[in-house]
């Protein structure tokens, strides 16, 4: 994946290590499945954020 390589972030220096460990086809699977495990985790933080709004404005009525 040749964008990482050219980035220093945590996320592509682990893209970067994973290339060279895994096959190509493998390497993107995992990326895909960090990614989406990612997505789930803050859309349950938002989730979980906006129900705690909601009862608070049904305690304050």
């Amino acid at each position: 994946m040749p964008r990482a390589e050219k980035k220093n972030d945590d996320f592509s220096l682990w893209v970067s290590e994973l290339t060279l460990r895994k096959h190509a086809c493998c390497a993107v699977v995992a990326v895909a499945h960090k990614i989406a495990r990612l997505r789930i985790n803050l859309f349950d933080k938002q989730e979980a954020s906006i129900s705690v709004l909601y009862l608070f404005s049904i305690y304050l009525k």
